[in-house]
């Protein structure tokens, strides 16, 4: 049996191999770090975005304008521009709108939180859930599995979910003291059975309100435009390593005033239950209104492909008219103290580049069966639709910069999803990446024969 030799040029290129493979890791940095975005990463009227990272993809659920629960994804979490959301789930009742869904992950499915108007006043909002039909895309439909609250069943907004450390899940959100329309919300908690429900004598704990301990008004967390209003709505949990926090919004959420505040557990035994298990800074917001920015509220938090903490918000401009209908979603990268405490950024202004988030790169691969070189019409209704010899499949490293993306094992460039152009029922759309950056191009069917 022959012995393998090395040849002289392999033994040439080993060593170079040895000095460049610790750079390697650096590649997807370096490529991140070059590429910028800017504020707003959705177009449109959007609120309460909420990011959930999930394997290679990032999914966001904002209060959709069309009343309904959208879910709108990407390769990284800065921009969102030209993606059309998956409409998952439609309420009984669109002209209510639903309210803030978060898109969690729990024991391998998916779950919605949202808040659902369930009658014909305001005062009629609830909590509710809706699970996934596939667990492991949150781009399916969705169903509605009912309410989720304490027996009581008073008003209720801006559910999320903390996953403890001691193994059990409480629910936590924004409500008001009686059924009826009041005026105060506070924060409330209290200890999830299953991921859809709480125990049935379960009893809501208020952890929160907008007043002082000595009971007086803590000014700069009620409404300025109407000051009957005392708002502590948005609550969402924010995790460094051992220390859990709640960063949760004040001030009414159609004022400039609509900021962040900050609290937490004071150590990782605590029992989230018991009101003084939390401390809270209640003297100043931690993040707020900026010379150009107003109306900073209701926020999640996410990493990039690095590890790099993001705050994702809704905000406008100061020059925008006051109220709901200017609510943009924005997203800025923001640090840990050494005390591991987080320390937010000033809010930028719209249209300002700021460096990238790094996000997930894309390889080609090679679909089998498929017809080698061509687009192929499909019996689509009106041929809006073509089949394409690929598919694609993501990756950690950054490759080529000029390839295209589909989600999906299929090839099946979907007009519904992909918006094909009407006029000229020849051309689809798919989204080319650069530098794990999304955007959305048209391509010809020439062009795709030719590839």
């Amino acid at each position: 049996m022959p012995v393998f030799s090395p040849s002289l040029p392999w033994l040439l290129v080993k060593p170079l191999l040895v000095l460049v493979a610790p750079l390697l890791p650096l590649w997807h940095s370096y490529f991140s770090s070059t590429r910028t975005y800017t504020n707003p990463i959705l177009e449109g009227n959007h609120a309460d975005p909420w990011i959930l990272q999930h394997d290679n993809t990032y999914y966001l659920t904002p209060t959709m304008p069309d009343g309904t629960v959208g879910v709108f994804s990407s390769g990284t979490l800065d921009n969102f521009t030209g993606v059309l959301p998956s409409t998952v789930w439609v309420p009984p009742n669109t002209t209510t709108g639903v309210w803030a869904p978060e898109l969690h992950r729990i024991n391998g499915e998916f779950y919605i939180y949202c808040a659902v108007q369930d009658g014909y006043e305001d005062a009629d909002r609830r909590m509710h859930v809706l699970r996934g039909t596939d667990t492991q895309d949150p781009t399916a439909p969705f169903i509605d599995l009912g309410q989720i609250g304490t027996w009581d069943s008073n008003y209720a907004i801006d559910g999320t979910v903390l996953q403890h450390p001691n193994g059990n899940n409480y629910f936590i959100w924004s409500g008001k003291e009686s059924r009826e329309l009041g005026t105060v919300q506070y924060l409330y908690i209290a200890e999830m059975c299953t991921p859809y429900s709480l125990h049935s004598d379960s009893e809501r704990v208020v952890i929160h309100s907008p007043y002082w301990p000595n009971g007086t008004r803590n000014e700069r967390q009620w409404s300025t435009s109407n000051p009957v209003y005392g708002v502590n709505e948005g609550p969402q949990i924010l995790t460094n390593n051992e220390l859990t926090f709640l960063v949760y919004s004040a001030c009414g959420s159609w004022d400039p005033c609509y900021s962040l505040w900050l609290m937490g557990l004071k150590n990782s035994t605590a029992d989230p239950l018991d009101p003084d298990s939390w401390w809270s800074k209640d003297d100043e917001p931690v993040f707020f209104a900026s010379e150009v920015t107003v109306g900073t509220g209701h926020a999640s938090f996410s990493r990039d492909a690095n590890g790099v903490p993001y705050i994702t918000y809704h905000a406008w401009d100061a020059d925008a008219p006051a109220g709901w209908t200017s609510r943009e979603v924005r997203t800025q990268r923001f640090d840990f103290d050494s005390e591991g405490i987080p320390v937010f950024p000033s809010a930028v202004a719209a249209g300002v580049e700021l460096p990238g988030a790094a996000g997930q790169a894309l390889t080609r691969k090679t679909s089998s069966g498929a017809a080698s070189g061509r687009c192929l019409p499909s019996q689509h209704p009106r041929n809006q639709k073509f089949t394409c010899p690929w598919t694609w499949q993501l990756s950690t490293r950054v490759v080529d910069s000029d390839i295209w993306e589909y989600h999906g094992s299929s090839g099946d460039l979907d007009a519904s999803r992909w918006r094909a152009c009407a006029q000229d029922r020849r051309v689809y759309f798919v989204r080319r990446w650069y530098l794990s950056v999304g955007r959305v191009f048209r391509i010809s069917r020439a062009q795709c024969l030719a590839a």
